[in-house]
């Protein structure tokens, strides 16, 4: 077991108060979805996604709580298909399967259980949020499906990327700019563009981003080396730095430590001269980190060293129906 650091934040984290019945709508959703297997609902079941998106979005409501839950499910099945020992080595079948998200994104028939259920959660399930974050929302969600081609083309390469051009790479993998159209969609507050955009919250929403991706990787570091996995920020920074693997996670412990007090900073200028709902905003992002944190301690989705536990174990729920 790899010594990594314990990670706070200065926030506290809440638990939704509709939790308890998220657990149960997400297993509904794996069968009526035809995602259901025995090994998948296991595997949902000690990862405990509901307890992740209770913590992440602690104050929504039960219907805009679930929609949530149902698409970052989606997300972790879809990523967990190019994990190292599955469609990892194939960039062409990563990019087969972006197309295919960005066809049924557009509208497009869905086939196949994987597809049909996005289909559903685009069509149905979100469709109650504002045009422009809907709008929003789905082009992050395109994005990130196209960020694990350029993913698996840099781990078919053999090389560790610079820790800053895994950063510019992990926000979209990580599926950071999802997760914060999310916060919105939790709490009924729609940014303007001119201050979701403004200088001083765009650089909070990216310093938040860079510490969503550090509390990851160093909690995920584990598992992620004993599966021969190479993008990792702890070791992007011993590539770079040349040095072993405790100073690397240490350089990763002290990036962690600059980037909150970057953050704070950052949202104590960002509140100085906010409205109402650039405050809330500001809010749903301290939801998001304490939230991550608090979900480590109530997953062990990531302290399985021993082998890699994917969600599923073939390429059919993306494919199944097409010919290749």
């Amino acid at each position: 077991m790899i010594d990594v650091p314990v990670l706070h934040v200065p926030f506290p984290a809440l638990m939704n108060p509709h939790a308890a019945a998220l657990g149960p709508q997400l297993q509904g959703w794996l069968l009526r979805s035809g995602l259901a297997t025995p090994e998948l609902s296991r595997q949902f079941e000690r990862a405990r996604f509901d307890l992740l998106v209770a913590s992440l979005y602690p104050t929504a409501e039960p219907d805009e709580l679930r929609t949530m839950a149902e698409l970052v499910a989606w997300m972790f099945v879809y990523d967990d298909h190019f994990d190292v020992h599955r469609l990892g080595a194939s960039p062409a079948k990563a990019a087969a399967a972006a197309d295919r998200v960005s066809a049924v994104l557009a509208g497009a028939p869905a086939s196949g259980p994987l597809m049909n259920a996005l289909g559903e959660l685009v069509r149905d399930r979100l469709s109650p949020a504002p045009a422009p974050l809907r709008q929003r929302l789905l082009g992050h969600l395109d994005d990130y499906c196209r960020s694990l081609v350029d993913e698996l083309e840099l781990r078919a390469s053999g090389r560790i990327p610079a820790p800053d051009v895994y950063f510019d790479l992990r926000v979209n993998t990580f599926a950071w700019p999802v997760l914060a159209d999310l916060a919105e969609f939790a709490v009924g507050t729609v940014l303007p563009a001119e201050s979701r955009e403004s200088r001083d919250f765009s650089a909070l929403l990216a310093t938040a981003g860079r510490l969503m991706i550090l509390i990851q990787d160093l909690r995920s570091l584990d598992r992620e080396i004993a599966n021969g996995e190479s993008h990792n920020v702890v070791l992007s920074l011993q590539d770079e730095r040349q040095c072993n693997l405790p100073q690397a996670i240490e350089l990763a412990h002290q990036l962690f430590a600059d980037r909150l007090t970057e953050f704070l900073d950052r949202r104590d200028a960002v509140l100085a001269t906010s409205d109402h709902r650039s405050r809330r905003a500001v809010a749903a992002l301290e939801h998001l980190l304490s939230g991550h944190l608090a979900w480590y301690a109530r997953t062990d989705r990531y302290d399985r060293a021993d082998g890699l536990e994917s969600l599923g174990g073939t390429d059919d729920l993306i494919f199944e129906g097409v010919d290749r």
